[in-house]
């Protein structure tokens, strides 16, 4: 009896271990025909509008990507073809519990098509457990499977920090690291110790390929392109469960070692398997062709493999797409040897194992993996009623590599992350109008004409504590006020009163071009270029201007409120008659304003830079022989040496304030003096200078915001890299001025200022934007180095009076000094000569028996 019930203990404990055990067989977790997407509980209104407007194709939808934080799995749909409604996604059950339903992550707002701060077209991603960081590889492009590819966005970088639930950066890869029209950025490997990324593009120029090296902590990247990241001629066809396909695939596999000193990479059509050294890739130098720096294993896999992902033990893991299963190679065993012998069989199976795709490890031992008949969406053959994706795990007691240093000391805090955080539109308008004393205001003024919803167009924006400003020139008539605060009904309130907007009174605002704010001065240097019509930059003419006054520079002080009152006014009256001030900048050292001449010279070419002397009330205007060119734009240096300017002649040029000092250069002739700083093809109406020393510009014809880097303090000479910022086809039409708050957010206005001038805008379309974007900068006029100087305008007249009253009362006492040495020496000189004669009488004084004597006779 005893024997029989320990023998039933045994089994039953030998049966209790076999059922906890972990199968080494893949297991089957998710599958689907196409796609199914968890659409918004609307009974299925957003799913067929969709499917309407050729948004919701679903044999176009296919899963790639795939990665795990804690027990949510997210997947890739990438938008090889139109019809894809969603690129990133969260898998969770459907409502029933029978399905497995793709929830569009972060939201449905960030896969909107043709935004591009939403995602485009995400082909992989990685997550960094230990810092709840998904890195993000958005392509930009779309439809890249089909005959004409849309190439509406540029590639970028998207980090999301999964435990705060926000995008924390952005960073958007400048053509020459990832091209804009040519990329196929495929699969990405993060380096957590050294705060790098590293992304393979399966494309590039001339199918070249390329390996994208990011650095976190710089904002920057490079690219690597050479022989081993094309692709072989002799794997350029596979064949899979008997049929024969052909790719011509450069890089594509990419996989980092857990020590981050190595990365692997490998071409899809290719058998070889190559390294490099990270510390290489870390220099962020200028772009090289990869030669001697990379070694090439010996060996070649024993198929063309798609993903590769490196486990913390070191273990190399890829799909043989040629097999239908996934191998296994040990680095730390085999070195350089990547021998057929060394490569080893993980698991295989020709029906659910067709095109490993994607790799991922979770936090319990399992190896994730994506399946997706790739070859037949390619080819177009896939059979819609069969299972084609499909979602698959496998026991190998592995975690990650990033998982072989979990130091959270290393993970980027959210102060770093500040920089480049997802831009936004902070306000807009479809027309602008205005906060009237009532509705009956407003009527009677439209009655008259003096306003016409349609031409207010605002141009420039600045801050002053909680209070936006807005400037509306009057490029047309019917403007009724032309320096605003918006309310926050988005409306404009007249600033600093209604009676300040008054037209042809040449003491009140005219058209106000340009502003600029300085908190620390709680001033307000106010543009104004007096006249109403606007210079047309295309063909240098004017078009129906009316100067009822001469242009002037105003200072508000900010510190009295609604009732404030002008600190400095200084009018222009040397300039061209058909001269057009446009923009401003204030050099508060020199105590120098630098103003933008848009219109004619005293040369009678277009364009100059005219430089106003606060102390002395003097003015100077620079150009050069054929003029600046129109839509002049200007930015001060934070530590206000150099101006830099740019217009529709494209290049950013620079000159040392220390010239324009100079009222002595021979008829303001700056040709000798000016240094083209960057030579970009594009031309901007708008350009600043924040207090990092780095230039921020628009694009007018790109619909984009480009930045430099800092600039260094000998680099005048140096045509740095403009790096993209922002680019988006229907809301940055024409971006123009630019502000910062006190907050690290740079601001620009945009509109569509040539439909706007040709009188064709669609007022029932969104029209003139208010763009944010967080860059961790601030104003020039915020520098460390610029708060230690004077603030011009703000006392300067007062300044004046002080000097003239020190002067007087310094001639006076000099005088009264003067005045008192003298009566003090005619004194001192006069009793010498009185002692002296009194001496001298006692020595020759008469007798008195000789007095009457002739005197003569007695000096005898």
């Amino acid at each position: 009896m005893f024997l029989l019930e320990l023998t039933v203990l045994l089994l039953a404990t030998r049966f209790r271990i076999n059922s906890c055990a972990k199968s080494s067989l893949p297991e089957e977790v998710w599958r689907w025909s196409t796609p199914e997407f968890d659409w918004p509980n609307d009974g299925g209104k957003t799913e067929a509008e969709y499917r309407a407007k050729g948004l919701y194709v679903p044999e176009n939808n296919a899963i790639a990507g795939i990665k795990i934080f804690k027990d949510d799995v997210y997947v890739t749909v990438p938008r090889w073809r139109h019809g894809v409604p969603s690129t990133l996604n969260r898998i969770v059950q459907s409502s029933d519990g029978r399905r497995a339903l793709l929830q569009p992550f972060p939201n449905w707002e960030m896969q909107e098509l043709t935004n591009c701060n939403a995602l485009q077209y995400v082909q992989s991603m990685e997550i960094d457990s230990t810092c709840a960081l998904m890195y993000i590889i958005d392509v930009g492009r779309v439809n890249i499977f089909e005959s004409v590819p849309v190439n509406t966005c540029p590639p970028k970088l998207v980090i999301y920090d999964l435990n705060r639930n926000e995008v924390v950066r952005v960073h958007v890869f400048p053509d020459a690291v990832a091209s804009h029209v040519a990329n196929f950025l495929n699969d990405i490997v993060v380096d957590r110790r050294n705060r790098f990324v590293y992304v393979s593009d399966a494309a590039g120029v001339n199918a070249s390929g390329g390996i994208v090296a990011y650095g976190y902590d710089r904002n920057s990247a490079v690219r690597f392109v050479g022989p081993s990241t094309r692709h072989e001629i002799n794997a350029e066809t596979m064949t899979i469960n008997n049929v024969t396909y052909r790719l011509a695939t450069p890089s594509d596999g990419i996989a980092l070692t857990p020590d981050g000193k190595e990365l692997f990479y490998c071409a899809l059509s290719g058998y070889h398997v190559y390294k490099v050294a990270t510390d290489l890739l870390r220099t962020l130098k200028d772009s090289f062709e990869f030669n001697e720096e990379v070694l090439e294993l010996s060996g070649t896999k024993v198929s063309q493999s798609d993903g590769l992902v490196f486990s913390r033990s070191g273990r190399l893991y890829f799909g043989a797409l040629a097999n239908n299963s996934i191998y296994t190679w040990n680095k730390e065993e085999n070195g350089l040897n990547f021998a057929i012998e060394s490569q080893h069989l993980l698991t295989r199976n020709d029906t659910t194992m067709e095109w490993v795709d994607t790799f991922a490890f979770d936090g319990k031992g399992y190896l994730w993996f994506v399946t997706n008949r790739l070859d037949r969406y390619i080819t177009k053959t896939m059979n819609l009623d069969d299972i084609n994706f499909r979602v698959m795990r496998i026991y190998t007691n592995e975690t990650s590599y990033l998982n072989a240093d979990d130091d959270v000391s290393v993970c980027p805090n959210s102060e770093a992350m500040a920089l480049t955080k997802p831009a936004s539109i902070s306000h807009k308008w479809k027309f602008v109008d205005y906060h009237w004393p009532s509705r009956h205001a407003r009527e009677i003024r439209i009655a008259e004409g003096t306003y016409i919803p349609t031409n207010s167009m605002p141009v420039d924006i600045d801050f002053h504590g909680e209070n936006t400003f807005i400037v509306v020139p009057r490029l047309k008539p019917g403007v009724p006020s032309t320096l605003n605060q918006i309310d926050n009904n988005n409306n404009l309130v007249p600033f600093p009163s209604w009676d300040m907007q008054e037209l042809g009174n040449c003491s009140a605002f005219q058209s106000v071009e340009s502003i600029e704010i300085s908190e620390y001065c709680n001033l307000t240097w106010v543009l104004d270029s007096g006249g109403v019509g606007y210079w047309d930059p295309e063909d240098g003419e004017t078009r129906s201007r009316w100067q009822p006054c001469q242009p002037k520079l105003v200072a508000i002080n900010m510190t009295v409120g609604s009732n404030s009152a002008s600190e400095h006014v200084h009018v222009f009256t040397d300039l061209h008659k058909e001269s057009y001030l446009t923009d401003l900048v204030i050099d508060r050292h020199s105590r120098f304003a630098y103003i933008a001449n848009s219109g004619r010279n005293a040369n009678g070419t277009v364009g100059s830079i005219i430089a106003y002397d606060f102390r002395h009330n003097k003015t100077r205007e620079y150009y050069t022989k054929t003029g600046l060119g129109p839509m002049v734009a200007l930015a001060l240096s934070p530590d206000t040496t150099i101006l830099y300017w740019t217009s529709a002649n494209s290049s950013i040029y620079s000159i040392r304030t220390i010239s324009l000092g100079d009222f002595s250069l021979e008829n303001g002739n700056i040709e000798a003096e000016q240094v083209v700083i960057s030579s970009k093809t594009f031309p901007s109406a708008g350009i600043t200078s924040g207090s990092s020393g780095r230039l921020y510009f628009g694009a007018q014809t790109l619909n984009s915001i480009y930045t430099t880097p800092r600039r260094a303090k000998n680099g005048l000479d140096e045509e740095p890299m403009p790096t993209l910022l922002l680019r988006n086809n229907s809301a940055m039409r024409w971006p123009e001025k630019f502000a910062f708050d006190s907050k690290g957010n740079l601001y620009v206005v945009a509109s569509r200022r040539e439909e706007f001038l040709k009188g064709v805008l669609d007022w029932n379309e969104w029209n003139f934007f208010v763009w944010k974007l967080p860059v961790a900068d601030s104003s020039y006029t915020e520098s460390d180095y610029v708060k230690t100087a004077h603030c011009p305008g703000h006392h300067e007249e007062h300044d004046q009076n002080l000097n003239k009253t020190v002067l007087i009362f310094t001639v006076t006492i000099v005088s009264i000094i003067v005045v008192a040495i003298a009566v003090f020496i005619a004194l001192l000189v006069g009793g010498q000569k009185a002692i002296l004669r009194k001496k001298k009488g006692k020595e020759t004084l008469p007798s008195a028996n000789t007095l009457t004597k002739p005197l003569v006779e007695a000096e005898n």
